[in-house]
């Protein structure tokens, strides 16, 4: 197996492997998988902030950022992997894994692995120190339907979206989550119960105040196995073969180009940087969620986003779905598509974005921000992605929140001022500040 292979193998989740595995062409129409899985999540609590902090005492220097996500991450990659998780994202400091039900994994299997996992992320990512900083995680468990879309194609370039009651599940108790807490879905309680898998006795619950979720705090921190009655091993997927090299074709369809353009036999696994990026979110506000299960419906939907975004060379981070609609997350100036003006570019995507969606019978609201992140590879050598996170992306989500239409930052604003005429909104205020912030709506496009 050549270097290139298995970098491009570590880029991509095992459901994806194990589908193409006799598959020696790019995909050619949308396609789509269903089954039931548990689903966990994992994020660093308040790691924005501290992304801001590292970067403010040393300009330039990621170093010391780039060490403490490859340790702390890659240590939550490697007990997921341990547990026979199958990582199907990474968002920013966020990991989502899967343990599918299948005829060699049973519910009760999917679970307590699951659950397993997740004791011990608690005990193992808490007070974990790195570069002299203690980071703690939130944790959350839920388990339910899942539906993998593959849709897209434009350009040859394939997305992985997840929907389902699982990703739900996950999702809201994830919302809920305190730094150092694992929090788990009634539903995953419920049926935890009626499986009979771990003791009462042994664990304190408590039902956190929406009434959606459980929190599970631990009695014996330091005997997480005492929690589950069944004690076999962690639960190790083996392939049933290697990944055939004919598959390689099929698979970067899905890896972003920034990867692509590093991958070759002499290339690093690790690629990292701090720099000035536009971000762009999007919700689409008239989601139908009757049409979830539709492949068709989805696909539009990306092909959307892909034409629009691609028009102006920008790049998807990921579009997601769950109970509050469908979300993209994407960017301009994300490597190798930097560009001197990318925040006019980000605010041109942001007015085709409109356009389109609105000929299309769809309504949408769009953030634009404009700041450093951290993008690169996060996870371990044996599974990674590229990805980006800082305040500024928490900063321009809340810029979607509170739009109606397009909502700009006064960075974005003050940059693009000369190509596109702006009218000052109310001031918002948002987490990563301490004063409200001014942000403008774009009205119309000036520039020649």
């Amino acid at each position: 197996m050549t270097r290139a292979f298995e970098i491009m193998l570590s880029h991509t989740p095992r459901l994806l492997q194990e589908k193409m595995r006799n598959r020696f062409q790019v995909p050619v129409t949308p396609e789509f998988q269903e089954g039931e899985a548990a689903m966990l999540f994992s994020d660093m609590a308040d790691f924005s902030k501290i992304t801001e902090e590292i970067a403010g005492k040393n300009p330039g220097d990621i170093t010391q950022l780039v060490e403490m996500l490859d340790t702390y991450i890659g240590m939550m990659t490697d007990i997921i992997l341990e547990y026979g998780g199958d990582i199907v994202k990474f968002a920013g400091d966020a990991v989502f894994a899967i343990w599918p039900v299948s005829r060699n994994n049973n519910i009760e299997n999917s679970l307590v692995q699951a659950l397993r996992c997740g004791l011990n992320l608690k005990i193992k990512a808490n007070n974990f120190l790195s570069q002299g900083m203690a980071l703690n995680a939130r944790i959350a468990l839920g388990y339910g339907s899942l539906t993998v879309y593959h849709v897209g194609g434009i350009f040859g370039r394939w997305e992985l979206v997840f929907s389902g009651e699982a990703m739900i599940q996950a999702t809201r108790a994830g919302r809920v989550a305190k730094a150092g807490e694992f929090v788990i879905s009634k539903e995953v309680c419920a049926l935890l119960d009626s499986l009979n898998v771990f003791h009462h006795n042994d664990m304190k619950i408590t039902e956190n105040q929406n009434q959606e979720s459980i929190y599970i705090e631990t009695r014996e921190v330091n005997k997480p196995i005492l929690y589950i009655q069944d004690l076999r091993q962690p639960y190790i997927h083996e392939p049933e073969n290697e990944m055939p090299l004919t598959s390689a074709e099929a698979l970067r369809a899905y890896i972003p180009r920034a990867i692509l353009s590093e991958v070759g036999d002499n290339a690093s696994s690790r690629l990292a940087d701090y720099r000035p990026v536009s971000v762009i979110f999007l919700k689409v506000c008239n989601f139908d969620a009757g049409k979830a299960h539709d492949v068709n419906y989805i696909n539009d939907i990306m092909q959307i986003i892909q034409r629009c975004l691609y028009q102006y060379e920008g790049s998807i981070n990921r579009f997601g779905i769950d109970d509050k609609g469908a979300v993209l997350l994407a960017a301009q100036g994300l490597p190798p598509l930097v560009h001197d003006n990318d925040p006019v570019r980000a605010v041109r995507t942001a007015f085709t974005f409109r356009d389109v969606f609105k000929k299309n019978g769809m309504d949408c609201v769009i953030g634009v921000g404009t700041g450093s992140v951290f993008c690169g590879l996060v996870g371990s050598e044996k599974r990674n992605e590229y990805t980006m996170h800082g305040t500024i992306v928490n900063m321009t989500a809340s810029l979607m929140q509170a739009s109606t239409s397009i909502l700009c930052d006064q960075v974005t604003y003050e940059a693009t001022q000369n190509e596109f005429e702006y009218e000052e909104a109310a001031a918002i205020k948002v987490k990563s500040r301490i004063h409200p912030i001014h942000v403008y709506t774009p009205v119309c496009y000036i520039g020649a």
